[in-house]
């Protein structure tokens, strides 16, 4: 549970550089997402997979790539 919660922190952490503000990550991270089978990006943070996942649509996001 708290590997869990260490791997949210993480995630909420990379969107909020990414975004450059708190409440547009927030916004994003709970907000449908298609490159996530429409599922919100904070619902796939349950697991290691998931939060790889995001992070890996955060990066791209950050550096401008497609998803």
């Amino acid at each position: 549970m708290v590997e869990t919660s260490v791997t949210t922190q993480s995630v909420v952490r990379l969107a909020e550089e990414t975004f450059e503000d708190r409440d547009k990550a927030i916004t994003w991270l709970t907000r449908p997402n298609e490159a996530l089978g429409g599922h919100p990006p904070i619902m796939l943070c349950g697991t290691e997979p998931g939060a790889k996942q995001v992070k890996r649509i955060l990066r791209a996001l950050e550096w401008g790539g497609v998803v």
